[in-house]
């Protein structure tokens, strides 16, 4: 019945989202904590390794929380939308026999969704966990006994993030493995959001941010090298200037 293959769409999108929301609060607390303890703040002593580090940890929390607000979002939107269409639209839609089963479907009729809402949801949960790893590496420590434990909590977490891939992408369905889902998900995108005609009216918004925030993306982090050397000439303006 293709009731119930949609009730069941349904349900697993609310599934879905719930966990976003919650690694969504946790990773605000993470980013509230390094905002207040000065963790990630950029000093003047920090070496290029550490000055990029820091920044890799910004933008994997940044990421990773609207990473999963996009997970909400598209799940929320589309348990809406599965409830939403009448029955008639859906038997127009699929055939259902007694090997369709609800994320079948989903993938079938609502691929750019399906892959979306999944995909955000994983990839928020590990940036996360790169960013707290990372944070550790930079984070240094005055003993001895500091620096090695912070070493070995950073290499734990990047552990587990591997072993995470790999148990996904040995029970991952429909895909080879999770950078196949990626690599359609983008191709998906870029044929909805770019590539379309008529061309959507929000997409002379759209397109122009994207470029924007590349632009900016990669004057971040590939500029870093160059703060040093501005800090330097700033203190000896201002030595000069003391001088004076």
């Amino acid at each position: 019945d293709v009731s119930d293959i949609v009730v069941s769409a349904y349900d697993w999108c609310v599934n879905l989202g719930a966990p976003s929301a919650l690694v969504a609060g946790a990773v605000i607390a993470t980013i509230y904590e390094n905002i207040s303890s000065g963790a990630v703040d950029i000093q003047r002593t920090d070496d290029k390794r550490v000055r990029f580090g820091k920044r890799c940890v910004r933008i994997l929390l940044l990421s990773a929380f609207a990473l999963e607000v996009i997970s909400i979002f598209v799940t929320t939107v589309t348990g809406t939308m599965l409830l939403s269409r009448t029955l008639d639209s859906m038997d127009e839609m699929v055939e259902v026999t007694t090997l369709t089963t609800p994320l079948s479907f989903l993938r079938e009729n609502f691929e750019f969704e399906f892959l979306t809402a999944r995909i955000t949801f994983l990839q928020g949960l590990l940036n996360w966990l790169g960013a707290i790893a990372i944070g550790h590496f930079v984070q240094g420590g005055e003993t001895r006994d500091d620096k090695n434990m912070n070493k070995f909590v950073g290499g734990a977490l990047c552990t587990t993030v591997v072993i995470m891939l790999a148990f996904y992408n040995k029970h991952v369905d429909f895909y080879r493995n999770y950078g196949h889902m990626c690599a359609r998900l983008l191709q998906l995108t870029f044929q909805r959001f770019v590539t379309c005609w008529p061309l959507r009216p929000l997409a002379l918004v759209y397109v122009p941010s994207m470029i924007a925030t590349a632009y900016y993306g990669i004057e971040a982090f590939f500029d870093a090298d160059h703060d040093g050397d501005d800090d330097d000439k700033v203190e000896e303006r201002n030595s000069g200037e003391a001088t004076k």
